[in-house]
Protein backbone atom coordinates (compact mmCIF):
# COMPACT_ATOMS: atom_id res chain seq x y z
CA UNK A 1 0.00 0.00 0.00
CA UNK A 2 1.06 3.48 -0.45
CA UNK A 3 1.03 5.51 2.21
CA UNK A 4 -2.32 7.46 1.33
CA UNK A 5 -4.38 4.28 1.98
CA UNK A 6 -4.58 3.36 -1.45
CA UNK A 7 -3.02 0.20 -3.64
CA UNK A 8 -0.01 0.55 -5.84
CA UNK A 9 -1.23 -0.41 -9.99
CA UNK A 10 1.58 -2.66 -9.21
CA UNK A 11 -0.52 -4.79 -6.71
CA UNK A 12 -3.68 -3.56 -9.00
CA UNK A 13 -2.27 -5.78 -11.97
CA UNK A 14 -1.25 -8.72 -9.80
CA UNK A 15 -4.78 -9.05 -8.62
CA UNK A 16 -6.37 -8.85 -11.78
CA UNK A 17 -3.28 -11.80 -13.06
CA UNK A 18 -4.83 -13.67 -10.01
CA UNK A 19 -8.61 -13.43 -10.96
CA UNK A 20 -7.71 -14.26 -14.61
CA UNK A 21 -5.85 -17.39 -13.23
CA UNK A 22 -9.44 -18.20 -11.21
CA UNK A 23 -11.97 -17.72 -14.48
CA UNK A 24 -9.20 -20.20 -16.53
CA UNK A 25 -9.29 -22.63 -13.35
CA UNK A 26 -12.23 -24.45 -15.16
CA UNK A 27 -10.30 -24.77 -18.41
CA UNK A 28 -7.87 -26.61 -16.69
CA UNK A 29 -10.11 -29.31 -15.57
CA UNK A 30 -12.09 -29.39 -19.03
CA UNK A 31 -8.48 -29.73 -20.56
CA UNK A 32 -7.63 -32.92 -18.52
CA UNK A 33 -10.95 -34.46 -19.06
CA UNK A 34 -10.40 -33.47 -22.73
CA UNK A 35 -7.46 -35.67 -22.87
CA UNK A 36 -8.32 -38.04 -20.66
CA UNK A 37 -10.70 -38.90 -23.01
CA UNK A 38 -8.87 -38.85 -26.25
CA UNK A 39 -6.24 -41.20 -23.95
CA UNK A 40 -8.80 -43.53 -23.37
CA UNK A 41 -10.53 -43.63 -26.73
CA UNK A 42 -7.14 -44.10 -28.17
CA UNK A 43 -6.10 -47.21 -26.15
CA UNK A 44 -9.47 -48.97 -27.34
CA UNK A 45 -8.76 -47.96 -30.87
CA UNK A 46 -5.52 -49.35 -30.74
CA UNK A 47 -6.12 -52.64 -30.29
CA UNK A 48 -7.22 -53.21 -33.57
CA UNK A 49 -3.96 -52.68 -35.32
CA UNK A 50 -1.81 -54.28 -32.28
CA UNK A 51 -3.97 -57.30 -32.77
CA UNK A 52 -3.25 -57.65 -36.11
CA UNK A 53 0.45 -57.10 -35.26
CA UNK A 54 0.18 -60.17 -32.63
CA UNK A 55 -1.88 -62.39 -34.91
CA UNK A 56 1.15 -62.00 -37.47
CA UNK A 57 3.63 -63.02 -34.09
CA UNK A 58 5.00 -59.52 -34.23
CA UNK A 59 4.25 -58.27 -30.71
CA UNK A 60 4.70 -61.01 -27.67
CA UNK A 61 0.79 -62.89 -26.77
CA UNK A 62 1.78 -62.26 -22.84
CA UNK A 63 2.33 -58.40 -23.58
CA UNK A 64 -0.56 -57.88 -25.94
CA UNK A 65 -3.01 -60.09 -23.15
CA UNK A 66 -1.61 -58.47 -20.38
CA UNK A 67 -1.60 -54.88 -21.72
CA UNK A 68 -5.30 -55.50 -23.63
CA UNK A 69 -6.60 -57.89 -21.47
CA UNK A 70 -8.80 -55.27 -19.44
CA UNK A 71 -10.78 -54.78 -22.41
CA UNK A 72 -11.99 -58.74 -23.43
CA UNK A 73 -13.21 -58.42 -19.59
CA UNK A 74 -15.28 -55.01 -20.37
CA UNK A 75 -16.75 -56.43 -23.77
CA UNK A 76 -17.53 -59.97 -22.55
CA UNK A 77 -19.35 -58.24 -19.78
CA UNK A 78 -20.99 -55.62 -22.15
CA UNK A 79 -22.47 -57.30 -25.07
CA UNK A 80 -22.38 -53.73 -26.78
CA UNK A 81 -19.03 -53.68 -26.83
CA UNK A 82 -18.44 -56.63 -27.24
CA UNK A 83 -19.94 -56.35 -30.75
CA UNK A 84 -18.21 -52.68 -31.28
CA UNK A 85 -15.07 -54.61 -30.56
CA UNK A 86 -15.94 -57.74 -33.15
CA UNK A 87 -16.79 -55.34 -35.73
CA UNK A 88 -13.72 -53.04 -35.10
CA UNK A 89 -10.91 -56.12 -34.80
CA UNK A 90 -12.87 -58.39 -37.32
CA UNK A 91 -14.21 -56.52 -39.55
CA UNK A 92 -12.83 -53.10 -40.31
CA UNK A 93 -9.41 -54.47 -39.42
CA UNK A 94 -9.64 -57.58 -41.11
CA UNK A 95 -7.51 -59.49 -38.36
CA UNK A 96 -7.76 -63.40 -38.84
CA UNK A 97 -9.93 -65.31 -36.25
CA UNK A 98 -7.52 -64.92 -32.97
CA UNK A 99 -9.34 -64.36 -29.53
CA UNK A 100 -8.19 -62.34 -26.55
CA UNK A 101 -7.73 -64.48 -23.48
Amino acid sequence: MDTDGHGSGMETAEDAEHAEGRQKGGWGLFRFVGVLGLVVIGYVLSIGPVWKLQARQWVDHATFSGVYGPLGVVAGSTPAFGKFLDWYIYDLWKVPGVYLD
